[in-house]
């Protein structure tokens, strides 16, 4: 007995080391729980940065959501919800139910490495909202208002409803165009314009929400020349 009781307490040791490494290894790879918040359309996990805290880390966002027309991406952090700090499930949902249809969160943009506020239309993800006194249906309030042009003049979206949105550009030289917009399901818009005057030109052209402050948008003439430029409230 004596002389096999090295032999038996290595053996017992070795296999406790190789229990506790499997352990560790299978605790390094349980995948963290992936939560969805609907209203904001992401999927997203709860995780500790370097700072301690917990934040929630992006997986996923949805098409046509209100987080994709503000600009969140995978891999942005959420840090609180207007002045909620969310750290967990519970909290996001809370302050998401608490805030108004329109909230501001705290963001870590992935791309500027940097802590921003990003203000979000909050609604039900796929669910359209009633119009409002104007006919205009909810799902296209971040587009109605007066824009400012990055190549001079402004565009103005004014009426319309879930299917169709009439507009006015107004741009120096040009003068006044008249446009018909309709929406994408990603979010995005295509519209045709038609000038009333001085050129009398018509075209086509498409605008794409970056946030709710601003819009990357593009229009081609009838001669089929190209023109990109942005738009800004």
């Amino acid at each position: 007995m004596t002389t096999h009781l090295p032999r038996i307490v290595t053996a017992a040791f070795a296999a406790l080391l190789i229990c506790t490494s499997v352990t560790q290894v299978q605790a390094q790879i349980v995948p963290k729980i992936l939560y969805r918040q609907p209203q904001v359309g992401v999927e997203y996990i709860v995780k500790e940065l370097s700072d301690g805290g917990k934040y929630l880390k992006i997986q996923g966002v949805k098409p046509g959501s209100p987080a994709k027309r503000a600009g969140l991406q995978v891999g942005d952090w959420i840090s609180k919800v207007e002045n909620t700090r969310v750290n967990s499930q519970a909290r996001f949902d809370a302050a998401v139910n608490a805030a108004p249809d329109r909230a501001r969160f705290r963001v870590w943009d992935k791309n500027s490495r940097g802590w921003t506020s990003i203000n979000l239309e909050l609604r039900s993800v796929g669910q359209p909202q009633p119009p409002d006194g104007n006919g205009n249906n909810g799902q296209n309030q971040g587009l109605m208002s007066i824009w400012q042009s990055s190549l001079g003049g402004t565009m103005r979206f004014s009426s319309g409803n879930q299917q169709q949105i009439i507009g006015e550009a107004n741009a120096p030289f040009a003068g006044r165009s008249d446009m018909v917009v309709t929406p994408n399901d990603d979010g995005s818009y295509n519209y045709t314009y038609q000038q009333r005057g001085g050129f009398r030109d018509s075209g086509f052209g498409k605008l794409t929400l970056r946030d709710w402050n601003t819009i990357d948008a593009y229009l081609v003439n009838r001669l089929g020349i190209r023109v990109d430029f942005t738009l800004t409230r």
